[in-house]
């Protein structure tokens, strides 16, 4: 159903704020509810819920890797490779990083103290601890009271309805159904001086839980806060609320120095598998040597020889100098193809450090720990994203990863065509020497050889055992990427509740509440509310207004009486002379949309006015179909109209004196006729209205609903006038409708509206009752409490 609230914007009449405004004053009372009930709830939140508090910390991510201060010396290019922020920042909100955190802190039990109100986690200032050897399997929350320095109680809820209580002692194991563990005091009992007899029963009540491992991952992995301070900064701002400040700093910290350990483990990672690789080398080379020299030994044991001759000394040292040279570019070479196929089978580098080995190519070395470094990053990216696809967090990755091969595999084919010419070269220069050493006698030429191989596993082994000393150089000044700039610490005041931003939301909400319920009401609303309902959907005039009266009186006009509606009828009646100019109202139409609106009461007492005022007045109750009139004004019915229109009964019989006034007198209904409209239609109608207008000044006719029948748009033919009834909060706006269309085509003579069964609204028809004798009482909240306070 269409109603003038959204018709009015349609039309372009904007909102009527007056009509709001008023509703407001109207309904003054649910915003003085609305604003207490609000200001209690917040009041009680401020007071009564736990403060929730926000722990923050600041640190620095190195994005340039974060060399280390050794880095100049050893020019080893580890750990160059440029950080991405973005994937360091889901590293801190991993699951794998929390879990460990929350592993090291030991959350897996919650203690509390319960007070009269309010419920209070105690952390790390407990009198007592629980502690158990499976401590995973225990669940639930034990509700526990100290009795003394040696004893307490313990309940505890679990199955269902089924209770677990008992008596124990600190330090006995107390076996419940859910789970083994014991209790013991902490270093804070003492201070609370349980053994007091005096001390209030409030202050033994606590509360221990066992917390479920993967809820409290879930729990700080949802509240975590991980952001940049700038789009181009790489200032990482932790923050993380708790209702437990040194909870919180505890946790902030502990994953802060987990990030970091992990940074550093990382570096060291690759380090650690190339001293691993040194050390095998290193092992076999010296039990090479020792072979060797036992060889030495031997051979001139047997030959008699002490020492070789100046030339073959100077031939040994030039051929071992270029055997060396051949032997690392050999071993370069083995190590180009190993990391040529690792590329070629997708497998992960993190086992070589070209630059520890002898590759100095800083190209090389770049791209080596570059790849290796996002290897890393895919693999933490992996574990961090169970709850979506791990292709969603490492395309980019992949990406970079795909590049980077690419140009390591271009490298090393420049690196191998190198190390190639060298070792034809050195080659070459080896073969000239060795002729030469053929020219020198056997016995010293085989004692070369052997010798020649001792000095080539002497250099290699230093060669290895320098590179050994750098690499431990280099792990011992490792340091993070992550520099803390600001320890975590507590902002002081609550998050949650403000005291400011809780009561400011209940204004809000005690104001919004009862006003969206105004406007609710009249978008909602279909009846007619006030006079401007009416001006809106029609153009007839409106002759006045009928207040609200109190009581069952059906007739509220006699000679004595000086109340609201009297005065109300009377101004009635003066109105309708000015209703049509220039014609006569001796015969009056009241009707009404439906039933219930108050037509037969405005008739009643409209036509016991003009009887008041000495003129000679006849009211006709033409609702044959539902007749009210004669029943309330406590009249006979058996006889009537009906009667008299179908030849029952003459024109006296149906006339009744009546108890108001000399002057007023009624015609009653009469029985209830099967074919009340065709009745209306006879000659003897027309005969009947004659005969009223040569005897009375005045007929008012008592018609039925025109939204229900069609009798009263047959009864116009008589009517000079015609009142249309409309009552507040009875009368649908969409019945308005029926009012304009018979006003624009003028199916009721000289039509007037009505207002009937009005509620005072303060200024609002120009009206104030108090000013007669027994004035109209406003039956509302509002009316009663004016009457209360201005009472003269």
């Amino acid at each position: 159903m269409e109603n003038n609230f959204n018709k009015d914007f349609q039309e372009g009449e904007g909102f009527d704020f007056k009509s709001f405004f008023i509703n407001c004053v109207r309904y003054w009372y649910l915003f003085v509810l609305s604003l207490l009930l609000c200001f209690v709830y917040a009041f009680y939140s401020v007071t009564y819920t736990s403060p929730i508090f926000r722990i923050e910390s600041r640190i620095l991510i190195d994005d340039n890797g974060g060399k280390s201060s050794q880095r100049d010396l050893l020019d080893l290019d580890m750990f160059g490779s440029k950080k991405n922020i973005e994937n360091e920042l889901e590293i801190l909100k991993s699951r794998t990083l929390i879990s460990k955190v929350i592993d090291k802190l030991n959350f897996d039990v919650s203690y509390f103290w319960i007070g009269n109100v309010t419920v209070n986690e105690l952390y790390d200032k407990t009198p007592f601890l629980v502690k158990s050897d499976s401590i995973a399997t225990c669940n639930g929350a034990f509700e526990m009271t100290i009795l003394d320095q040696n004893s307490f109680k313990l309940k505890h809820d679990y199955a269902g309805n089924s209770v677990f209580e008992g008596k124990y002692f600190f330090g006995e194991i107390i076996k419940s159904p859910s789970g083994e563990f014991a209790v013991y005091k902490s270093d804070f009992f003492n201070s609370r001086n349980f053994g007091d007899s005096n001390l209030k029963a409030k202050s033994r009540n606590f509360k221990f839980v066992f917390n479920d491992r993967e809820r409290t991952i879930n729990k700080y992995l949802g509240g975590l806060w991980v952001e940049l301070v700038g789009k181009r900064s790489s200032v990482v701002n932790l923050s993380i609320d708790d209702q437990v400040q040194q909870k919180g700093v505890d946790f902030l910290n502990a994953l802060i120095e987990e990030y970091r350990n992990q940074g550093v483990n990382n570096k060291n990672e690759v380090a650690l598998n190339t001293l691993n690789f040194i050390k095998e080398r290193l092992e076999y080379i010296t039990e090479d040597l020792s072979v060797l020299e036992t060889d030495i030994e031997q051979f001139k044991s047997l030959n008699r020889i002490t020492s070789l001759g100046e030339e073959s000394k100077i031939f040994l040292s030039n051929v071992s100098k270029y055997d060396s040279e051949l032997s690392l570019v050999t071993m370069k070479l083995n190590l180009m193809d190993n990391l040529q196929k690792k590329i070629k089978l997708n497998q992960t580098l993190n086992d070589y450090s070209p630059s520890l080995i002898g590759i100095d190519d800083p190209l090389l070395q770049k791209l080596v720990m570059q790849l290796s470094e996002l290897e890393f990053q895919r693999e933490k990216l992996v574990t961090t994203s169970k709850t979506q696809s791990p292709l969603v967090f490492t395309s980019n990755v992949d990406v970079q990863i795909k590049k980077t091969k690419a140009a390591i595999g271009e490298s090393i084919n420049k690196i191998q065509e190198s190390l190639l010419i060298s070792q034809g070269d050195l080659k070459s220069i080896i073969s000239k020497q060795e002729d030469f050493i053929r020219a020198i006698p056997k016995v010293s030429r085989e004692l070369i050889s052997i010798e020649r191989q001792q000095e080539i596993k002497e250099k290699l082994y230093l060669y290895l055992l320098e590179k050994q000393e750098e690499l431990a150089l280099t792990q011992a000044s490792t340091v993070s990427d992550c520099r803390v700039i600001d320890k975590a610490i507590s902002t002081g005041s609550p998050v949650k509740p403000v005291k400011k931003m809780a009561y400011s939301i209940a204004l809000f909400i005690g104001l919004f509440a009862p006003l969206l319920f105004v406007i609710l009401r009249m978008y909602l609303n279909d009846k007619v509310n006030d006079k401007s309902d009416i001006e809106k959907a029609t153009k007839a005039p409106i002759l006045g207004f009928i207040s609200q009266g109190e009581g069952d009186t059906n007739v509220v006009v006699g000679e004595n009486t000086r109340t609201a509606i009297s005065e109300q009828f009377r101004a009635l009646r003066t109105n309708l002379n000015f209703l049509g100019l220039g014609k006569r109202h001796k015969f009056i139409l009241v009707t009404s949309s439906m039933s219930g609106e108050g037509k037969t009461f405005v008739a009643t007492n409209i036509a016991s006015t003009m009887a008041l005022s000495g003129k000679k007045t006849v009211v006709l109750e033409f609702d044959l179909r539902k007749p009210k009139m004669s029943k309330g004004l406590g009249y006979d019915n058996s006889v009537g109209l009906s009667n008299y229109l179908v030849g029952r009964a003459d024109l006296d019989s149906i006339i009744k004196n009546t108890k108001i006034s000399p002057n007023l007198f009624l015609i009653s209904s009469g029985a209830i006729p099967p074919n009340p409209s065709e009745l209306i239609l006879t000659d003897k109608m027309k005969e009947l209205m004659d005969i009223l207008d040569e005897r009375f000044d005045f007929v008012v006719i008592d018609s039925p609903p025109v939204g229900l029948v069609s009798d009263a748009l047959v009864l116009n033919e008589y009517a000079d006038s015609s009142l249309y009834i409309v009552r507040q909060n009875k009368t649908t706006k969409k019945h308005l409708e029926i009012i304009d269309e018979l006003y624009k085509e003028n199916k009721l003579n000289n039509l007037a509206v009505l207002l009937n069964g009005v509620v005072k609204v303060i200024g609002k028809y120009g009206y104030e009752y108090g000013y007669y004798e027994e004035g109209y009482a406003d039956k509302s909240l509002l009316g009663k409490i004016k009457r209360l306070f201005f009472k003269k």
